[in-house]
């Protein structure tokens, strides 16, 4: 959210292997071919040796586009990732490289709402909320404009989507209101969306039901029972269980915290070898 640097939670790879027999090569594993005990790693692709910009998800091309974009801090197209295709062979491997968000295919996520599973998405995270209360007290902003920018949503209500959400109201209060004590009190908005009658659905009932106090005592509004249909730059659509009919939520930030699914290198080797193992 920004209450932490991300120096202080990360560690080189390289540096926990320093002084051991271990060799450490950063590479993106394409493939294994089980029967000749290889791991097969990918060359690197154009587009993929760009540095020098949070928004990884923008091409080069988008930013020629923004004729608004002058900030120095863009993509660079260098030649410093240059990473050819190899194989390794084995003798045991240990397959643990993590899962990818679940967007259910929602239009507009994957444009449009933030993640919360890697370094850049934090920092992704962090840019935005300063943005949106910077962007709240410019001249010529509107009540409505300046509403619109400071809900917050948060999509999922498991452990990662409560809290992320109590963090931010944490960092909303505690930490921005010394600089923006009037928008904090009037304006700033945190609403917690989930699909399921209650937050913590995996969780005793007791914890759910402390939670949802906590929140309501915090005045992090929570709608259960309600469905995202689509994902905007300015807004999100949702229906409920009790109506179908989809209802247009303004706001500035979506952080989407539905969960995980597998990567798709996976399903590949699930193909490959078997669920039964």
């Amino acid at each position: 959210v920004g209450t932490v640097e991300t120096r202080t939670v990360c560690e080189s790879v390289r540096s926990l292997a320093l002084g051991k027999r271990i060799k450490f090569v950063e590479a993106e594993c394409t493939g294994i071919d089980f029967d000749k005990k290889m791991v097969q790693c990918g060359k690197s692709i154009e587009g993929a040796q760009l540095h020098g910009d949070l928004d990884n998800r923008q091409t080069i091309d988008d930013k020629k586009k923004d004729k608004a974009a002058k900030s120095s801090s863009r993509l660079i197209a260098d030649s410093t990732r240059n990473r050819p295709g190899f194989e390794m062979e084995y003798d045991y491997l240990v397959i643990g490289f993590g899962a990818e968000n679940q967007t259910f295919n929602t239009p507009g996520v994957t444009k449009h709402a933030h993640f919360l599973k890697e370094v850049p998405d934090a920092r992704r995270i962090r840019a935005a909320i300063s943005d949106a209360f910077e962007s709240a007290v410019q001249p010529g902003i509107t009540d409505e404009q300046r509403k619109q920018l400071l809900h917050f949503i948060v999509v999922g209500g498991g452990p990662t989507g409560v809290e992320f959400a109590a963090e931010l109201n944490d960092l909303v209060n505690e930490d921005l209101s010394q600089f923006h004590k009037k928008l904090v009190r009037s304006d700033v908005k945190i609403s917690l969306i989930e699909a399921l009658p209650s937050v913590l659905g995996v969780y005793d009932k007791t914890v759910q039901e402390y939670t949802m106090k906590h929140f309501a005592r915090e005045s992090i509004n929570v709608l259960n029972n309600t469905f995202v249909k689509e994902v905007k730059a300015d807004s999100v659509v949702v229906t409920s269980k009790a109506s179908k009919d989809p209802v247009s939520i303004p706001c500035s930030l979506v952080v989407w915290a539905t969960g995980i699914k597998p990567r798709p290198l996976v399903d590949r080797i699930r193909a490959t070898i078997g669920e039964q193992i």
